[in-house]
């Protein structure tokens, strides 16, 4: 979502904007978005004109990451759901190691 305000665009960009669907106004010599709008999606492909505003703004709305599915130990395989442990439980393994300390 690009909110209202400033962007730092000189007033020779109004037109790329406006081809966007953005309501802009000039004001104090820079280019002013006037209204909330909401410019992609999670999961909506980016357009050549939408990537080419983000760098222009300087935005960066992505976020990149890997999502564990499976773990491969000793040759078997197990879910990712194995690793979902709580505080409580590393605690208790935690005190039950401790206690085989001597």
């Amino acid at each position: 979502t690009l909110l209202p305000g400033p962007t730092g665009l000189d007033p020779g960009q109004t037109a790329f904007l406006q081809a966007l669907n953005i309501p802009t106004m000039i004001v104090k010599g820079q280019i002013e978005i006037k209204n909330a709008v909401e410019l992609i999606r999670e999961g909506q492909k980016v357009s050549p004109s939408q990537a080419a505003l983000l760098v222009k703004l300087g935005l960066r709305p992505f976020k990149y990451g890997l999502s564990v599915q499976y773990i491969f130990d000793e040759g078997a395989f197990f879910e990712a759901k194995v690793l979902d442990l709580s505080e409580a439980d590393l605690l208790a393994a935690f005190a039950k190691g401790v206690k085989n300390v001597t």
